[in-house]
């Protein structure tokens, strides 16, 4: 080492300088953080464990001693308590960052604090009574058909083929000669998904099977009866309409807390979008897209 570098080092100065460098990294290096004691402390209250100890007594009764319930407070507690160490140890090395599952649940429990912002007061006869005069399809149990039905397949026959030979059969049917519905199934083809008999059938659950035409060609039936031809997606059907059970409005009471429960809801939601668009403003979006 040159005569000058030792000189320099042998200065009384430099060598407090150097002591007090090594003492600074040494500290730095092996010292805790100030505040590493209390960020690993995990303190779970006495109002939560009373709340845990209140909710086992509720879900098992009579049925547990109070030592097996103290036993599976204990088991709560611990599997409480490991979840907190290990949800901490994972963001410690990051891994609740750009997380879609850990976000969901954040969004999702920001949502519910924003819905319980709303009103707890509850509606008046006179609320519910408006809700239910403007809302009445929604208690209103649908119109039910059963019926039986003969197909002739565009498919199978060709569109027009299948429409004349429903035709012919139901000349047949009208005039009389054809009077037995077996004999009449005998005529059709059958095509699955298509089924001959259906009962209690809603015209909207008859029209994601049948189509629109299906609908619209059995009209406002609601007399027992044969219709043809009916057109559907299928091709053209014989419709042997058997029963009609009518729409029919539930009486305001029969509802009234379903009314309430949807009231509440849509106040809540209403409170929730009231939330995020007064915090919407507050961030600045930016979507990179080619488009």
């Amino acid at each position: 080492m040159p005569k000058n570098i030792v000189k320099f080092l042998k200065e009384p100065f430099v060598q407090f300088l150097l002591i007090g460098a090594a003492i600074f990294a040494a500290s730095y290096l092996f010292a805790p953080p100030p505040d590493e004691e209390a960020d690993n402390r995990i303190v779970i209250g006495e109002q939560a464990v009373q709340t845990m100890r209140d909710r086992l007594h509720r879900q098992f009764g009579d049925r547990l001693s109070e030592e097996e319930i103290e036993t599976r407070l204990d088991q709560a507690l611990e599997q409480k308590i490991r979840m907190e160490i290990l949800y901490r140890e994972g963001v410690a090395r990051g891994l609740d960052k750009d997380d879609s599952i850990i976000k969901a649940r954040v969004a999702a429990l920001m949502e519910r604090f924003a819905r319980e912002l709303a009103s707890s007061e509850p509606f008046t006869p006179e609320e519910i009574e408006s809700y239910y005069n403007e809302n009445k399809k929604l208690f209103t149990k649908p119109k039910r058909i059963s019926f039986g039905q003969v197909l002739f397949s565009s498919q199978k026959r060709g569109k027009a083929q299948a429409l004349a030979d429903c035709r012919a059969a139901l000349a047949r049917i009208q005039s009389g000669e054809l009077t037995d519905y077996a004999e009449l199934e005998k005529l059709g083809d059958q095509q699955p998904p298509v089924r001959s008999a259906y009962r209690g059938v809603t015209p909207e659950r008859m029209k994601g099977i049948f189509g629109d035409a299906f609908i619209r060609d059995l009209g406002e039936a609601d007399q027992p009866g044969v219709i043809a031809p009916v057109e559907s997606k299928y091709g053209y059907h014989i419709v042997q309409l058997r029963q009609v059970v009518p729409s029919e409005l539930k009486p305001l009471d029969d509802v009234r807390s379903k009314i309430e429960q949807k009231m509440e809801y849509d106040r809540n939601t209403a409170s929730f979008e009231k939330f995020y668009e007064s915090v919407r403003g507050n961030y600045t979006v930016i979507v990179e897209d080619e488009r």
